[in-house]
């Protein structure tokens, strides 16, 4: 590791608990998603990683540092509110486990810290970041992914950030993702962070290839590199999953362009079909 490496791994490890509420300790290809976000290398970020890699808990990790040491605003964008959920879930449980980011942590008069900490349901955590009163925030958003018509993601139109993160980026679909974009244009210093699996082939296939993202893939292989998974249960999976859809959840790859209709989605690939090889993964 580099000595930044070094000392990105430590303050994660330090400041936060994995799920067994051990110290949080990140492995290689971890640290490069960590460091990635917190230090804003890019403008635009893909990061693309096999399914349960862990980057949910990265992703978390790095917005509540941004967030509890700068006055910013983040927006978690997912294709369904519950989506968005997830990232905002994390972020509510890392809070808690170390005196700098609880500190930092305000609540309205009438909530509890206690209830807070157990429901990790909040739409929205905000920040004192100084006795200045300015202030860091993360909040959801839905993308209302299942809307088809031209209105689908007008809900997004009202709001600005100058951080946008777009969860499940691949289910997004091209229209809502424009209007999301909008967010992003009224800071002449605005990030994009699309965190993605490889599902067809829209606007994050297109910027999977976009000279002007910094892309970071993390497929199986690296997986069993830093012992976050074995060989023996990628061969179960790969008897499990047809070799497209191992290839989206595993490889990292995209499906062939023959398999997509015109708006970058396979036509046979539903809602309930990704739902299912999730949970199988």
């Amino acid at each position: 590791m580099t000595e930044s490496d070094k000392k990105a791994f430590e303050i994660v490890k330090k400041l936060f608990k994995d799920d067994n509420g051990n110290p949080f300790e990140m492995t290689a290809g971890q640290i490069k998603l960590f460091r990635a976000i917190y230090e804003k290398q890019n403008p635009r970020i893909q990061i693309e990683c096999y399914t349960q890699y862990g980057k949910s808990d990265i992703v978390s990790m790095a917005t509540l540092l941004r967030a509890t040491t700068f006055a910013e605003k983040w927006v978690i964008l997912g294709g369904t509110k519950d989506k968005a959920g997830i990232i905002m879930s994390k972020v509510i449980k890392h809070i808690f486990e170390n005196d700098y980011t609880l500190g930092k942590f305000q609540i309205g008069k009438d909530e509890s810290l206690e209830r807070i900490k157990r429901e990790r349901s909040k739409d929205r955590v905000t920040f004192r970041i100084d006795d200045e009163g300015n202030i860091g925030e993360v909040f959801i958003l839905s993308a209302d992914a299942r809307k088809k018509g031209e209105d689908a993601g007008d809900i997004l139109i009202g709001h600005g950030s100058p951080n946008l993160i777009e969860d499940d980026a691949a289910l997004i679909p091209d229209l809502i993702h424009g209007k999301a974009m909008r967010m992003l244009g009224g800071h002449k210093q605005n990030f994009l962070i699309k965190v993605t699996n490889t599902f067809g082939r829209n606007h994050a296939f297109k910027s999977s290839n976009d000279l002007n993202y910094k892309k970071i893939l993390v497929d199986y292989h690296q997986g069993i590199e830093e012992g976050r998974i074995t060989e023996e249960y990628i061969e179960e999976m790969r008897t499990l999953l047809d070799p497209i859809m191992f290839g989206i959840l595993y490889q990292c790859q995209y499906p062939p362009a023959d398999m997509v209709d015109e708006q970058g989605w396979m036509p046979l690939l539903v809602e309930e079909d990704i739902s299912v090889a999730e949970q199988r993964s």
